[in-house]
Formats: C-alpha cells, structure tokens, sequence
C-alpha cells in the first residue's frame, strides 16, 4: 500500500467519523445476522478500524485495505451472532479469525487473529447486543 492509499484511508476515516456532544463517537453497531435471511449480513460499503474493535482498530486494522476490513466485519457479526469462531479472507492474501467468548449478560467478549504476510497479530476485544439485535463494539 503506498502512502497516498493510507492518507486517502486515514482522510475517509476522519470524515466518517463523526461528532458528537462529547467531541467522541461510538463506532456503528455490528450487524445482527437476522437482517438477511437468505445471506450473511450486509456490511457497509466502507469500515473502519473503530468498528472491528481488538487489534483491528489501530494500526494492523488502518493498514488493511478496506475490502480486507469488509471481510473481517461479516466474519466478526457472523461469530457473536453464532457464538462459533468465524474466519475470514481478504482478496490480497491478509487473513484471519474471530473467536467470540461466553456471554456475559447482553456483552460477549471475543479475540481477533489477523495474519498479514503470515505474521499474525492477536488482540481482543467486547461486544455488547443492542435492543435491535446489532452488536456495539465496546473495544
């Protein structure tokens, strides 16, 4: 990825960002898998780091195509929706898995596995479901 790639990245993911009172913005929610039933859920067309949570939202995830951050998200709904770990694939070779935790009330924490030129780089994260069945990324 050369440095104009990551600017533009890092410009979109300013603007989409947001505001709010607090001069912070929550990432949107994950989505629930009963939002397509004859499919995976469908994701935004554009994702950012603040949205995988875990090891996803610094560095490893701002370095990532945005196609790559796609596939990580359906992977990630599909894995706290099912609580069954959820692999994924990016479409330059980038890989990885979620493997969400037990439930701790409506939260459930879970742990990302991203290898990128067959490093892998590990971190975790908590979900939390929503009342219309999506899930917030809380880290």
């Amino acid at each position: 990825m050369d440095w104009r790639r990551l600017l533009a990245g890092c410009a979109a993911a300013a603007t989409l960002a947001g505001c709010s009172a607090t001069g912070q913005s929550a990432p949107p929610p994950v989505a629930a898998s009963a939002a397509a039933p004859d499919g995976p859920p469908p994701a935004p067309e554009i994702v950012t780091p603040d949205m995988l949570g875990g090891v996803l939202a610094g560095s490893v995830g701002m370095g990532l195509e945005n196609s790559d951050r796609v596939a990580a998200y359906k992977a990630q709904a599909a894995a706290l929706n099912s609580g069954q770990r959820s692999s994924w694939r990016g479409e330059k070779g980038v890989y990885g898995y979620i493997e969400p935790g037990a439930p701790q009330g409506s939260c459930r924490p879970f742990s990302q596995t991203v290898y990128i030129a067959g490093r892998p780089y590990s971190g975790n994260g908590s979900a939390c479901r929503q009342s219309d069945g999506s899930w917030r990324i809380e880290g």
